[in-house]
Formats: structure tokens, sequence, C-alpha cells
């Protein structure tokens, strides 16, 4: 059997510009950041100005108007489609929800779904053949 040796290098010294212990990479910090909307509201009459004298430039007229129609008056809203402004299909979903959870609760109870809830009735009788939705 051989004995293996273990060959250890040296350790190489560090690089001249590498950090000492202790030092930051980043002496000075992160960048201070910019307040972008304080910017934009500063910088806004001078954008509107554009804005308005690029209304006669034939190539970017619509551009303009809709830009300053957008910061004047706000996008449009955009309906949710299916539903009514006053949300009347939300409303209908949960009255349907409750009545079917009214209907499965008699069920569990042992009476037929329409029954008064006074008294006892005959265990509920399903009819698989019928579809549920009907």
């Amino acid at each position: 059997m051989s004995q293996s040796t273990a060959v250890t290098r040296p350790k190489r010294p560090a690089p001249p510009t590498a950090w000492k212990p202790g030092q930051s990479g980043n002496p000075g910090g992160r960048e201070k950041s910019i307040d972008i909307a304080a910017l934009a509201r500063r910088l806004g009459p001078r954008a509107l100005e554009a804005l308005s004298q690029a209304l006669d430039d034939p190539k970017s007229r619509v551009a303009a108007a809709v830009a300053l129609l957008d910061r004047g008056f706000g996008r449009p809203v955009q309906p949710i489609a299916g539903e009514s402004p006053a949300g009347e299909l939300t409303v209908l979903h949960l009255i349907a929800a409750r009545q079917v959870a009214e209907a499965m609760q008699a069920l569990l109870e042992g009476r037929k779904p329409d029954a008064p809830t006074n008294g006892a009735a005959e265990p509920p009788v399903i009819d698989l053949s019928v579809p549920a939705l009907e």
C-alpha cells in the first residue's frame, strides 16, 4: 500500500485592489432616488403646452388629443363583461346560492325543501334520473 502525501499550496496574496476587512465596496452608498411624480408635476405645464402645440401637427394630433383628454377627464371606465353597472348579476348569484343552501339544509334535516320547518317529515327521496340544473 502506498501512502498518499497531501500537497499544500501556499495561499495567494490578495490583489492590491481588493477591499480590506471592514471596508465597504460602495462607500458612497446607493444612488438617491428621484421623486418621479414631483418631477412630472413640476414639468406638467410644459408638457401640456407641448401637447397643445402637437394638436396642430397632423401626424401627432390624435395622440396629443387622447393624452390631453386622458389627463383632463380620466380614462373611460371599462365595464366587466356580463355585469350591469349595479352588479345585478352578483346579487342574483347570491340569491341563488342562498336558495340552494336552504334546500340542501332541508334535505339534510329530512324534510322536503319547500316544507315548513316545524314538525318531522319523511326522509328525503332524491331522484337521480333528473338533471341537477332543471
